[in-house]
């Protein structure tokens, strides 16, 4: 094998026969882009001499040789420049990437952020294809999407990021061919909330925090620290929020303390977090102001003395209800027309009642039982036609009195028969007979 020193034989020529019947040419290879072939034809003359290799070359072998936006797929670049992040919508790549590569290769594509860790939290570099064919030309596409919130950018200032795309072939044949993107980190700086209530009080405000700049859902809480007596929060915790040109979004919050809470300022933290991504801690500090005397202690001992009053007038209604007298178990009240009738009844017969059995002869709040032989009280049709003048009253240990207000009320005495009662109050014993007007007689029996 013999090295060609003749210039003409490194330049990428067809093949013509020298004078001396040989050839110089590059068997089809072309050194730029890394490509051979195996075979080559020669045109022109017939091939009179034995081949000759003149001069080698090492370029020849497998992998990328070009990158291009699919967009711009005449202009060939060496990293993708994103812009800055995040943005209303995801960031699709299209890559167009030209190269040789050994027949029915594969490759996988892999996206990963560089540098700090908590910073790629922020960074979401998905392709759209794990595994591709290796074909000339193949194209690649990725999905780029900045996080909702990233604390790690908490200050206003734009954080250059580093990414990078990475095709990983299978074949030993070929090695793997990264792509860099850059982009740039912008979020809203983070400012310190502050709220102010007093005591015993709710306050509600609007604050403008860091948003999403892309619509969607976010939760907001408050979280602090040592917050006896102390309640504050978001008044929706869910909510679809989109910042505005300078990446704030209004969020309604508020604060409620005790009545004795104590006055001071409580610190703690609005946290925001989306579907996705981490959360953003936002600082909030809560001041409680002293309400004054009247509203503590003096709500507490209002509210002690309501309950005290409460308890009072609850036991008081309870032994209006418990405290009457009633009559005896098993009295009864007999009544007839006429006194021979009521002498002759017995248990079971039509005017033969236990007491008991009328409503109207139950205690009631603050009263005794009454056996009222008047009035719309009275316990029988006959005795509501009479005036209210007269009723039997239970007093305290199962005894009872008759109290008459009015004329014409007799009782039955052994000795004198029937007599008209005069009014007064007097005791009953256990056997009591009574008539009221011309045909209505009647015996309480205790």
């Amino acid at each position: 094998m013999d090295v060609c020193t003749d210039p003409s034989c490194a330049d990428a020529t067809a093949m013509q026969s020298a004078q001396d019947g040989t050839f110089h040419a590059q068997l089809g290879a072309q050194l730029p882009l890394g490509r051979h072939e195996r075979l080559f034809r020669a045109s022109g003359e017939g091939l009179a001499g034995a081949v000759t290799l003149r001069r080698g070359f090492s370029a020849v072998s497998f992998g990328v040789h070009r990158v291009a936006l699919s967009a711009e797929p005449a202009r060939a670049i060496t990293e993708v420049d994103l812009g800055a992040l995040p943005q209303p919508t995801s960031s699709d790549v299209e890559l167009t990437v030209s190269g040789a590569f050994p027949s029915g290769a594969r490759a996988r594509v892999e996206c990963a952020v560089e540098g700090d860790p908590e910073v790629a939290r922020c960074l979401e570099c998905t392709p759209r294809e794990g595994e591709l064919a290796l074909t000339d030309p193949v194209r690649v596409q990725l999905a780029v999407r900045a996080t909702a919130f990233c604390p790690s950018v908490a200050d206003g200032r734009e954080l250059p990021v580093r990414m990078s795309l990475r095709l990983v072939p299978d074949s030993a044949e070929m090695a793997e061919h990264a792509v860099p993107l850059r982009a740039r980190l912008r979020y809203a700086r983070v400012d310190p909330v502050e709220l102010r209530v007093s005591g015993g009080a709710r306050v509600e405000e609007t604050v403008a925090l860091p948003g999403p700049v892309a619509q969607g859902e976010v939760r907001a809480r408050i979280e602090l620290e040592d917050a006896e007596g102390l309640t504050a929060g978001a008044l929706r915790e869910r909510q679809a929020l989109r910042a505005d040109e300078e990446g704030r979004a209004d969020v309604a919050l508020f604060a409620a303390a005790e009545d004795c809470c104590a006055a001071r300022e409580y610190a703690g933290a609005v946290v925001l977090s989306a579907a996705s991504g981490p959360e953003l801690r936002v600082p909030i500090t809560i001041r409680v102001d002293d309400p004054g005397f009247w509203t503590c202690p003096g709500k507490q001992i209002l509210r002690w003395t309501l309950i005290a009053l409460s308890v009072l007038l609850f036991g008081w209604i309870v032994h209006g209800f418990v405290s009457p007298a009633r009559f005896r178990e098993g009295a009864v009240l007999a009544w007839a027309s006429s006194h021979e009738a009521l002498l002759r009844l017995r248990e079971g017969d039509e005017g033969w009642r236990k007491l008991a059995r009328f409503t109207e002869t139950a205690r009631r709040f603050r009263r005794p039982a009454a056996l009222h032989l008047g009035g719309p009280r009275a316990p029988l049709p006959s005795l509501k036609r009479l005036p209210p003048d007269a009723r039997v009253e239970a007093t305290p240990g199962g005894g009872a009195k008759l109290i008459v207000t009015g004329p014409g009320v007799e009782k039955f005495e052994e000795s004198s028969g029937w007599v008209e009662i005069a009014p007064g109050e007097y005791p009953v014993s256990n056997r009591l007979t009574l008539r009221r007007g011309e045909d209505t007689y009647l015996q309480l029996r205790r």
